[in-house]
């Protein structure tokens, strides 16, 4: 099978799920959470910064809605339903924040390379020295 260096997820569940899934581990349907015991099993490193883009008010309706029919569907829905989660208007965010907050897990994820990198490096050669000695 293939060989991973590290995997990565956003820390919503569906995408826990979708890794674990591509992954081929099993997951307890009775689960609905998914907690760092059921990530045991392979290193899944959870980032926020990998979600997808947020939609602002467009969130859980259908994507034929417009911005302005989303957000009067939301705001009826939060008048008949007096939920605070419905009350709350969701982020919109735009497609220059949602990269610069993939570039910022991009430019961590270098890091970790080359940190890992010369990390292994000089294991190496402490190993090849001992050898010598």
């Amino acid at each position: 099978g293939l060989k991973y260096w590290r995997t990565y997820c956003s820390d919503l569940y569906r995408a826990h799920r979708t890794a674990r899934i591509v992954l081929g581990l099993e997951m307890d349907r009775h689960d609905d959470r998914c907690e760092e015991d059921n990530l045991s099993e392979v290193d899944l490193i959870v980032d926020a910064r990998l979600r997808e883009l947020a939609k602002g008010a467009r969130e859980g309706f259908d994507k034929s809605l417009t911005y302005d029919e989303a957000t009067a569907a939301r705001l009826d829905r939060a008048q008949n339903d007096q939920s605070k989660s419905e009350m709350q208007m969701p982020i919109l965010e735009s497609i220059d924040d949602a990269w610069d907050r993939v570039q910022s897990w991009i430019d961590s994820l270098i890091e970790e390379a080359i940190a890992d990198y010369y990390t292994s490096q000089s294991l190496r050669e402490l190993g090849s020295a001992e050898e010598c000695n």
